[in-house]
C-alpha cells in the first residue's frame, strides 16, 4: 500500500501514535486517520513496541487528527497521539555529551585501561611477567612427564 518507512525524508507532518495493539496495521492506522486529511504514509513497528507513525500532509490536519484522535480507542486500545519530535543528533534530554575518559600514554605503556581501578591506587601495583596459570600448567606438565617414566 501507501505504507512509508518512518526514516524516510519528504514533506508533510509525522504523528507519533502510541499504545497500539498487535492487531493494529499500518494500513489500519491510515484508514483512522484518513477522516481528518490527507494521509502520506504510516509505518507500524513490528514486535512488541507498540507504536507507529502517520505523515499528515498539513500541519493543520495533523493537528486536527492529534485533537481527535489522541485517547479514542483503537484495537482495544486507547491511542497515545501527538506531533513527532524530529529526529536530532545527540541525546534527547539536551544535555553536553558525558566527557571521554582517556588512560594516560603512561597508564596505556603499562599495559592498564581508562577504567582499570588500580589506576587511582597510591602504590604501585606489582606485576608479575608470567601468569600464574601458565606456570601451574607447566608444573603440571613436567609432574606428569616424570610419573610416566
Amino acid at each position: 500500500g501507501t505504507a512509508t518507512c518512518p526514516g524516510m525524508a519528504g514533506a508533510g507532518v509525522k504523528l507519533y501514535v502510541g499504545n497500539l495493539t498487535p492487531e493494529v496495521t499500518a494500513e489500519l492506522l491510515q484508514a483512522a486517520f484518513t477522516s481528518h486529511g490527507d494521509v502520506l504514509g504510516s509505518w507500524v513497528a513490528k514486535g512488541p513496541a507498540a507504536f507507529g507513525f502517520v505523515t499528515m500532509k498539513t500541519l493543520p490536519a495533523a493537528q486536527t487528527a492529534v485533537e481527535a484522535l489522541n485517547g479514542t480507542m483503537l484495537g482495544g486500545a486507547a491511542l497515545r497521539v501527538e506531533l513527532a519530535a524530529p529526529i536530532t543528533a545527540g541525546p534527547v534530554s539536551g544535555s553536553p555529551p558525558a566527557p571521554r575518559v582517556r588512560a594516560s600514554s603512561r597508564d596505556r605503556q603499562r599495559g592498564r585501561s581508562k577504567r582499570d581501578p588500580s589506576r587511582f591506587d597510591s602504590r604501585p601495583r606489582r606485576v608479575s611477567r608470567r601468569s600464574r596459570s601458565r606456570s601451574r600448567s607447566k608444573r603440571k606438565r613436567k609432574k606428569r612427564k616424570r610419573s610416566s617414566s
